[in-house]
């Protein structure tokens, strides 16, 4: 891994799960030091975030983390409908049995994660949100296109952020368990509109709950220069 790419995942981790809040500045100077790199890497780490739409540019003032809103929070979601379900449509269609044992034990850690969850410690939350991650990349890792591969995983992670919060403020979508199974029962059965209509509803859940979740946002997350 280079450096870029070291620097990169760090801050994209540290925007995922909050540790640079929503339209907080995010500073070369500082960041050269936190790194211990030059301040050509930390520009190029940030140019590729906001690629993946977790950063934007502000001109001389810099860098800044993408902010929460309805209005991301939705067009996320029409995105995913779009691309997620045409990427586990292929991904079932095109799957081998090597995809298939995978996914049955994504599904099992994902059902132990889910049944133990405790929603007041932190540790417990990213363990869950890993398990459900790699479930839902398992379920199109078969799709024969990187492209759009490429595109649902950039979705995921934007999304991600808001389920984060989301779950820390113990805003939980509850049909999301059986979700699961029935996307892994229909997918180990091959029934591809099955599993796209699954799909469909579960990432459409969120869009009734967006209210909620964004009033769980402004609670959560203070205001930033």
């Amino acid at each position: 891994m280079t450096l870029v790419e070291t620097v990169y995942e760090a801050i994209r981790e540290g925007i995922v799960l909050g540790r640079y809040a929503p339209e907080s500045r995010l500073k070369v100077e500082p960041m050269k030091a936190e790194f211990g790199v030059s301040g050509t890497i930390v520009r190029e780490a940030l140019n590729r975030l906001i690629f993946e739409g977790l950063v934007i540019a502000n001109g001389r003032r810099g860098f800044s983390v993408a902010p929460f809103s309805a209005e991301d929070l939705a067009d996320i979601i029409r995105a995913r409908l779009l691309i997620e379900v045409e990427v586990v449509r292929l991904s079932v269609a095109h799957g081998t049995e090597d995809w298939e044992v995978a996914l049955v034990g994504a599904h099992h850690g994902l059902t132990r994660r889910e049944a133990t969850v405790d929603i007041a410690d932190e540790a417990s939350i990213r363990a869950l949100e890993a398990a459900n991650r790699a479930f839902h990349d398992q379920l199109g890792a078969a799709c024969p296109s990187p492209t759009l591969f490429q595109f649902y995983s950039q979705l995921f992670t934007r999304h991600y952020r808001y389920r984060r919060v989301a779950l820390r403020e113990k805003v939980i979508l509850r049909e999301a368990r059986e979700d699961h199974q029935d996307l892994l029962d229909a997918a180990l059965v091959r029934n591809v509109e099955r599993v796209a209509d699954i799909t469909r509803a579960h990432i459409e859940r969120t869009q009734r709950f967006s209210d909620q979740l964004i009033t769980a946002f402004d609670r959560a997350v203070p205001a930033t220069d």
